[in-house]
């Protein structure tokens, strides 16, 4: 439910920044989707192909990771995690961070948009606008945000979660390798 309603604070809070949502090209996945997860719990997951998710970014904010998705090239929405941008990165292209392929671009933050009417979870995000757009390639692309009115998806429906979080409820490091997973809707 969190979700649903991040989802929508997104689409009331893109509105009052100069992103293009609705972007000729966005969304396109470059490699087949896999579909051989059954039985894996959400903090499990299994590696993503290669240009599988191209909108999917790694945010390094300090010792904070965390992940994001690119909006328009020269925006990423994710979580407003801190105020202080200095050395914040992000990075898109490579599934693996820590043996990145040649497709790895890596971009500094100049800007945190955070939604004005933010309180607890309730419309917890922001964008970070980019020193420069990134370059759109097979493995960098933009996601498509759906246009209004929002369609609800009733519970049982199947999507896939996607990130470099945590491989067990013990360890809460991120992960080196960006992982799928399918979830039921609640």
């Amino acid at each position: 439910m969190v979700t649903f309603l991040i989802l929508i604070a997104v689409l009331l809070f893109i509105g009052s920044a100069p992103v293009n949502v609705h972007a000729e090209g966005c969304g396109i996945q470059t490699a087949p989707l896999n579909t051989d997860q059954a039985g894996i719990d959400i903090v499990g997951g299994n590696p993503a192909q290669e240009g599988e998710w191209p909108w999917q970014a790694f945010i390094q904010d300090g010792d904070t990771t965390y992940g994001g998705v690119l909006v328009d090239p020269e925006w990423v929405l994710t979580w407003p995690a801190t105020n202080d941008l200095s050395g914040t990165k992000v990075s898109m292209g490579s599934n693996n961070i820590n043996n990145p392929s040649s497709h790895l671009q890596t971009r500094t933050v100049t800007q945190r948009v955070t939604h004005p009417n933010i309180n607890g979870y309730d419309f917890m995000v922001s964008l970070l606008k980019l020193s420069s757009p990134f370059t759109i390639t097979d493995y960098v692309r933009y996601i498509c945000l759906p246009e209004p009115p929002i369609i609800s998806f009733p519970p049982g429906t199947t999507c896939t979660a996607a990130g470099w979080g945590s491989t067990s409820e013990s360890d809460m490091d991120y992960n080196n390798e960006l992982l799928e997973v399918d979830v039921q809707v609640e």
